[in-house]
C-alpha cells in the first residue's frame, strides 16, 4: 500500500555517517554497537494502456542497536510523489557501508554461541555444525544438511528434506512452506552457512 507521505527518509532523521559510526536523530552510534542489519527492496511497476509501464523504486533499511533500539530509513514513493532510484542506491549505499563495518561484530554473536553451546540460532532454527543438523524450533523438526535441499529466493530459503518418504512429501504440500527467512543480518548468515556447513549458492 502506497503511503500518503514519506517518513524515516534521511532528511527527517538528519542520518550521517561518522569516521566510527553514524548519527541519526540527533543521537551518534558507534559501528560496533550494531548487532543486525535488514534490507528490503521493492519495484512497482505502473502499467497505462495504450503507454507502457513507468517503475517507482523503494527501499527500507534497519540497524539494530544491542541496547535494543532500532534505527530505521526508507525512502519510497507516497501518493504524491515518486522516489528516484538515484536516492534508493544512495540509501542501498548507507547500508553496505555499515554492513561491512559491521560484519565481524555480528557475525561474532553467532560464533561465540557454537562455542559456548555447540549450536546457534538464527530466525527460528537452531544450527548444529558438528552434527551437520538444524532444527525448527517452532516445529521441533531436525534436519540433517546432508540429506536437506535448500532452495534460495529473495529473503527466504526453502528447505526440503530429501530423506522424507513419499506419504510425508505428499502431506507437507498441504502445510505451511517450511523455510528460513534471511532478510536479517543476511551477509552473515550466508557466511556462516559457507563456514560450517560448506553450502553456498554460485
Amino acid at each position: 500500500m502506497v503511503p500518503f507521505a514519506k517518513k524515516n527518509t534521511l532528511e527527517q532523521t538528519g542520518f550521517k555517517l561518522t569516521d566510527d559510526g553514524f548519527i541519526h536523530s540527533g543521537i551518534s552510534y558507534k559501528f560496533d554497537e550494531v548487532v543486525e542489519t535488514l534490507c528490503y527492496r521493492q519495484v512497482f511497476e505502473l502499467k497505462t494502456l495504450f503507454i507502457g509501464s513507468d517503475f517507482t523504486h523503494s527501499i527500507g533499511i534497519l540497524f539494530g542497536i544491542e541496547t535494543g533500539e532500532v534505527i530505521r530509513l526508507t525512502e519510497q514513493p507516497t501518493w504524491f510523489s515518486k522516489s528516484t532510484l538515484d536516492r534508493v542506491e544512495h540509501v542501498q549505499n548507507i547500508f553496505n557501508h555499515v554492513s561491512e563495518k559491521t560484519f565481524e561484530n555480528r557475525i561474532n554473536k553467532y560464533t561465540r554461541q557454537v562455542e559456548e553451546q555447540g549450536f546457534y540460532e538464527y530466525s527460528g532454527w537452531r544450527f548444529f555444525p558438528e552434527q551437520n543438523k538444524i532444527i525448527d524450533i517452532e516445529r521441533k523438526r531436525a534436519y540433517s544438511t546432508l540429506t536437506t535441499k535448500f532452495f534460495k529466493s529473495y529473503g527466504f530459503i526453502k528447505v526440503v528434506n530429501e530423506a522424507d518418504g513419499f506419504g510425508e512429501k505428499i502431506s507437507n504440500k498441504f502445510k505451511d512452506e517450511t523455510g528460513i527467512h534471511t532478510l536479517t543480518n543476511m551477509d552473515v548468515f550466508f557466511a556462516l552457512l559457507k563456514y560450517y556447513f560448506n553450502i553456498e549458492w554460485k
